[in-house]
């Protein structure tokens, strides 16, 4: 039986984004698997640097419209004529061009979906939900985003979570004095909202002390020594990511020092920092919208939004938090006894990828069962 070939684009494997370690995890789990999938695996990647990799990779040129031109000569370089999968891990606006010309080739499209926000619709419309209906098989990171992706099909549609290694993600077993936040400077993280919350539990509790981890301290969207200065966390703060990234190793030993964490996110599709900060035995707080609340295992844990307001050209829905509601459900969560770190740690016992890669390699078997 001849090899199915599938080409997965998305950013490239040599970045810190997340779409990037998302598409690095799920790129080794088929490179390690094409023997019993019997598949080809190539790579398209935005950004990439030539760094070598164990899978064949070549660079978005077409970077100004995401691929939409490198597609056709991708699949044509690795696979010629034959018949096989695209799988894109991107949101469905920047698949847009892509799957419109991938239409001219012998291949079905699938899709794995990041989505953070509904629209005024409480769904996706548009080019976005042109898109995802251009795909043979949309999948999400998990129910709130199969219920949003299923919109323009009128059913709910597939969905799979990604996942950590908690081999590396774990209670350390460390003094915890840090309430944390791992995010970064981007105008979906809310920053202004996370200072005014760590003030706030600062005026009830003097004695605790922040940690923010990010990969800017000015810029794109946030100042992080201005909001500093006007919040007066000077001496609070350990502010860690900015000078150089740190590895996971690192990261672990960070959130196993956190009483707790704080997801200042205004919509994710999924939040690595959730679920390795419960995999360090460090409950997290949240707005209770999108994908990441259905990672926050405790209701109380998720904190209701007090109004809406839309930003973007795709009329996206963002929640307005009270700091002082997210303050006192911080506080009220922040603990240091075993009991609560090992609810936090079994709460993602299912996402370590030694646990979750069989469901998704069953789940590519089933689409390829089509292409045979």
């Amino acid at each position: 039986m001849s090899r199915i070939p599938v080409l997965v684009v998305g950013d490239a494997p040599n970045l810190a984004s997340g779409l990037a370690r998302i598409k690095r995890d799920i790129l080794t789990g088929l490179w390690n698997a094409k023997d019993r999938l019997n598949i080809d695996v190539a790579d398209l990647s935005f950004d990439y640097d030539d760094s070598p990799w164990p899978w064949p990779v070549s660079a978005v040129h077409d970077g100004e419209n995401w691929a939409e031109r490198d597609i056709i000569p991708a699949w044509t370089r690795y696979f010629g004529t034959r018949k096989g999968a695209i799988f894109t891990i991107w949101d469905p606006a920047r698949c847009f061009g892509l799957a419109s010309r991938a239409q001219e080739l012998p291949v079905q499209l699938w899709g794995y979906f990041a989505l953070d926000a509904v629209d005024a619709t409480g769904g996706i419309s548009g080019p976005a939900a042109a898109t995802v209906r251009k795909y043979r098989r949309p999948l999400a990171y998990g129910r709130w985003g199969a219920q949003v992706l299923g919109r323009p099909f009128g059913n709910v549609t597939a969905y799979l979570p990604h996942g950590i290694s908690t081999e590396v993600f774990y209670d350390k077993k460390l003094d915890r004095v840090l309430i944390g936040a791992v995010a970064a400077n981007n105008p979906r993280k809310d920053f202004g909202l996370l200072f005014e919350t760590w003030a706030r539990m600062r005026d009830m509790r003097p004695e605790l002390k922040f940690w923010l981890h990010t990969n800017s301290a000015v810029g794109p969207a946030w100042s992080v020594p201005e909001l500093v200065e006007q919040f007066g966390l000077k001496t609070a703060l350990i502010l860690t990511g900015t000078e150089e990234a740190l590895d996971d190793e690192t990261l672990a030993t960070l959130y196993s020092q956190c009483l707790a964490t704080i997801g200042p996110g205004l919509g994710e599709g999924f939040g690595y920092p959730v679920v390795e900060s419960l995999a360090c035995g460090a409950p997290v707080v949240g707005v209770d919208y999108a994908g990441a609340a259905e990672l926050i295992p405790r209701g109380d844990w998720r904190v209701a939004a007090s109004g809406w307001r839309y930003e973007s050209v795709h009329v996206l829905k963002r929640p307005v938090v009270s700091a002082q509601a997210l303050a006192n459900a911080t506080l009220a969560a922040a603990t240091v006894d075993q009991e609560t770190r090992n609810y936090c740690r079994a709460s993602v016992t299912h996402l370590d990828w030694k646990a979750l890669w069989p469901r998704w390699e069953a789940q590519i078997a089933l689409w390829l069962q089509e292409l045979r």
